[in-house]
């Protein structure tokens, strides 16, 4: 539950809402010491050397995505994306589900606004010369460029290649979690910047590309941005500002105004934001030092205004576009399904059902559910009645999740 830290060697972090997963490990040729060198990682042959040609990395495709009975499932109006095995999927109605990608290379993929298109992350695999201390030496890069995809998987295309000519040889940035403008023309990352050596902060970008530019806001204790969510009138992107105590992560969430960048941070303990369609809440993490549970916020005040799960392994909310709804995953054992809660928001958020939509716990928990309902189906958010004080949730809808 520590907050993602990003040092010069040696840096391992998991990735789920808002952990970020970087491997570390130097190169296994020449002089150099294993671990010298950061962002890059490979397997040497029986002389030590790293191979001279890129390997593939795609992890074993999954060919089918499990899903509880009809009447267990819950119905997904519009269309929500996932990733099981670096592959992205569809799903919509009661369990129809659609793979998109097959490369086992993709995630956090984020639907355009006109649903015509998905922008997401694929990790590339590349040994390259790369300066290291003075000096030019051998490594493989594992690096993300951002992409983006036609709705029904065609048309694949780069938006933004991360690796760069750097001091003779090649050198990349992390560019994560994409999250696309209201108006389409502006993605919002987490990036360490164009020379591939600041903090992992908040960035926006063109939809077509080009230039990265940071936003400027404060970082502590190297700890980093994550997790940006656009709000609906495009005016500000609410984000997991990273902090900690001791061992623990405590993350805020920050609410930035893009144009004035001025910032406000809401209380310790929420990560992972997700504005209702109509931008008066937000769906977040309550974090501790055990587990994540699902609630709503009001950005305004920081207050929770309602708890909507209390098992301690569920994460990564997306309000429906019809504000009725909340897309999450949780965590059973070592697994992690897509989950549906179905609210009432006029009598503060009240929680009416809680279902599954997959039921075989091989989702990518780095990528949180991403939901597109087109505009013939939108129905206006009921105005909610403000709830002054947390309410706890009764007895799980679904199966106990294992402890």
């Amino acid at each position: 539950m520590i907050a993602p830290a990003i040092s010069a060697v040696g840096v391992i972090a998991l990735l789920v809402g808002s952990w970020l997963a970087i491997a570390v490990w130097g190169p296994s040729g020449g002089s150099a010491e294993p671990t010298e060198a950061p962002l890059a990682f490979g397997t040497p042959d029986a002389s030590g050397n790293l191979p001279e040609e890129p390997v593939a990395t795609a992890t074993p495709r999954a060919t089918i995505v499990i899903t509880p009975p009809p009447e267990r499932t819950a119905e997904v109006i519009g269309q929500i994306l996932f990733t099981k095995g670096g592959d992205i999927y569809r799903v919509t109605g009661k369990g129809d589900i659609q793979a998109l990608t097959r490369k086992g290379l993709d995630s956090a993929p984020s639907w355009t606004p006109d649903g015509k298109r998905i922008v997401f992350v694929e990790t590339r695999d590349k040994t390259v010369q790369a300066p290291w201390e003075g000096r030019l030496a051998k490594y493989r890069f594992f690096y993300p460029n951002i992409m983006s995809i036609a709705a029904d998987g065609s048309d694949r295309k780069q938006i933004y290649e991360s690796i760069f000519p750097s001091g003779g040889g090649q050198w990349h940035s992390w560019v994560l979690q994409p999250d696309v403008s209201p108006d389409g023309e502006r993605i919002a990352v987490v990036s360490d910047g164009k020379d591939g050596y600041g903090e992992v902060v908040l960035h926006t970008m063109s939809s077509d590309g080009g230039r990265l530019q940071a936003l400027d806001l404060e970082v502590i204790d190297a700890q980093g941005h994550n997790d940006p969510d656009w709000s609906p009138d495009g005016k500000r992107i609410a984000f997991t500002y990273n902090i900690r105590s001791g061992q623990i992560g405590t993350p805020k969430i920050g609410i930035v105004t893009v144009r004035s960048e001025k910032m406000e941070l809401l209380r310790e303990g929420y990560a992972n934001p997700s504005w209702s369609p109509d931008g008066r809440w937000i769906a977040a993490e309550r974090t501790t030092g055990t587990g994540r549970d699902i609630v709503i916020l009001d950005p305004e005040s920081g207050a929770e205004v309602a708890r909507l799960t209390n098992d301690g392994d569920s994460f990564a909310p997306t309000f429906s576009p019809n504000g009725n709804q909340i897309a999450f995953l949780r965590r059973k054992g070592l697994g992690v399904d897509l989950w549906v809660l179905t609210l009432d928001p006029a009598r503060g958020f009240t929680r009416l059902e809680q279902k599954p939509v997959t039921e075989d716990g091989g989702l990518d928990a780095e990528s949180p559910p991403s939901w597109f309902i087109p505009e013939e189906l939108i129905v206006p958010m009921a105005t909610p009645e403000v709830v002054a004080e947390p309410v706890e949730p009764g007895p799980s809808a679904g199966p106990s999740p294992a402890p």
